[in-house]
C-alpha cells in the first residue's frame, strides 16, 4: 500500500497508466499482482486519499480524436511529500516535479470551488498530444478551460495554448467557453487583450 502511494506520488498530475504505476512499484521490489493492485487502488479511492481527473465526455465530439486518460492525484498535495519524505529544499532541487506538484495542488483547489457549485472538473488530451489542465463544466452545460503553471515566464506559452481549444471543440454543440484562464503561482490577477484570464493561485476564491 505504502508502495502503492509512493508510485502515485511519483507521478502525481500526470496520465501515467495502471501499468505504469504497477512496473514503477516492482522496480522498488514490490511483487503485485493486477487484481491486488486493483483492490488496492479502490481501497484508497474510498479512503478518499487518491483520486483522478476524468477526460472530458467524449459526447463533446471534438474535431479530433481523445485520449481517455485519467490524470492520477492524491487528494491533498501534503499526502505526496509525507509519502516521498519531501522537504522544501529537496523539492526546490527539482523545479520539473515541483510544477507537477504545484498543478496538483491548483486541480484540488480547482476542485473544491467547482464541487461547491454543483459542477465537475474535467483534463482534456488529444492523441496528438495537445492538451488542457482543467476543464471546469456546470451542469448546466457552461464551460471553462484552465492552464496550471507555476511561473510567469510560462503565461504566454499557457494563453496560446487555451486559445487553440476553441479550433477544437464543436461550439455548435458544446458552445464557447465562459472563460479561458491561466493558474499561475505569481501575485498579480488580469485579463489580457486576446481575452484571457491570468489568476494568482492566491486570488482564485475571490
Amino acid at each position: 500500500m505504502n508502495a502503492l502511494l509512493r508510485s502515485y506520488s511519483r507521478n502525481i498530475a500526470t496520465y501515467a497508466s495502471n501499468v505504469t504505476i504497477m512496473e514503477d512499484m516492482i522496480n522498488e521490489g514490490i511483487e503485485i499482482s493486477s487484481n491486488t493492485f486493483r483492490d488496492y487502488k479502490i481501497t484508497l479511492e474510498k479512503l478518499f486519499i487518491i483520486e483522478n481527473i476524468p477526460s472530458w465526455p467524449t459526447s463533446i465530439r471534438s474535431k479530433t480524436a481523445l485520449r481517455k486518460s485519467d490524470k492520477k492525484l492524491l487528494v491533498d498535495t501534503s499526502l505526496v511529500c509525507s509519502s516521498l519524505r519531501l522537504t522544501s529544499a529537496k523539492i526546490l532541487t527539482d523545479f520539473n516535479y515541483f510544477g507537477f506538484l504545484f498543478e496538483a495542488l491548483a486541480l484540488r483547489d480547482l476542485r473544491i470551488y467547482i464541487d461547491s457549485i454543483d459542477g465537475n472538473i474535467f483534463n482534456y488530451r488529444e492523441e496528438k498530444g495537445y492538451e488542457i489542465d482543467a476543464i471546469l463544466e456546470l451542469n448546466d452545460g457552461r464551460w471553462g478551460a484552465v492552464e496550471i503553471k507555476l511561473g510567469e515566464e510560462k503565461v504566454d506559452e499557457a494563453a496560446t495554448n487555451l486559445l487553440q481549444l476553441k479550433n477544437k471543440i464543436n461550439t455548435d454543440i458544446k458552445g464557447k467557453p465562459s472563460f479561458l484562464m491561466v493558474l499561475y503561482g505569481g501575485q498579480n490577477s488580469y485579463q489580457r487583450s486576446d481575452g484571457v484570464l491570468v489568476v494568482s493561485i492566491a486570488n482564485l476564491k475571490n
